[in-house]
């Protein structure tokens, strides 16, 4: 049978900016720069890349935004602030464009949530449940696989937003585009009734207010999108 092809498996073409950000990061990373330590010239950079000077402008004015960098006309391009953000871009987008980033976004999304289960249970209100359960009503009346995905979304938004933790409600908003992007990937048949079945454990241990059937159904859960390898 002729494997399906899906669009993560055409890489989109990078722009003139996108190929400097890429060149800036390899530069970065094979120099093994930190903070402190200076980056080409604008010109050095577009000739080595091969593009035109504003598109290395677009870019630099990208890192300055992301506090990475900063430009000086005497002290030259400077590194100030580790530049983890710029490995972190093919996450930054609206939809993955690779099954490693999607695949990596999906176990991220796993370990945090199933690590935050006792918080939520802790600080989630009942107007949350109550929302959790408006929405196992909702799809539970759509048929075939109509509204899965949106579905999925909202109900484990509220989830992680439920554990009062603001880094991890800034971390679940940059790992939004596994929903948009599971759909490529999953081949199987994900209809509104499997995907109320999975998930109305979550709300029936919340409602009955039941910690230890709740942590487990988290762990249940998660524990499919987390590689597990031996201890060496």
């Amino acid at each position: 049978m002729k494997k399906k092809t899906t669009e993560l498996d055409q890489p989109l073409p990078a722009t003139s900016t996108e190929r400097v950000l890429e060149w800036i990061q390899q530069y970065i990373e094979a120099r093994n720069l930190t903070p402190g330590d200076a980056l080409p010239k604008e010109l050095e950079i577009a000739q080595s890349v091969g593009v035109a000077r504003s598109s290395v402008r677009e870019a630099l004015t990208a890192l300055k935004a992301l506090g990475i960098i900063t430009s000086r006309k005497k002290g030259g391009i400077r590194i100030v602030r580790e530049p983890v953000l710029l490995g972190m871009r093919e996450y930054l987008t609206v939809k993955y464009n690779s099954k490693a980033c999607f695949f990596d976004a999906m176990e991220f999304r796993a370990v945090l949530e199933s690590g935050l289960a006792e918080l939520i249970f802790r600080q989630i209100s009942r107007k949350e449940v109550a929302a959790l359960r408006k929405i196992l009503d909702e799809l539970s009346t759509l048929p075939g696989s109509a509204g899965v995905w949106d579905a999925e979304k909202r109900f484990h938004t509220i989830l992680t937003s439920a554990s009062r933790n603001k880094l991890a409600q800034l971390l679940c908003a940059l790992y939004q585009p596994v929903f948009d992007t599971i759909q490529d990937v999953e081949n199987k048949e994900y209809t509104c009734k499997d995907w109320v079945q999975e998930h109305t454990p979550f709300v029936e241990a919340l409602e009955k207010n039941d910690k230890d059937s709740f942590m487990t159904v988290v762990r249940n859960h998660t524990l499919p999108y987390v590689r597990l390898t031996p201890k060496r």
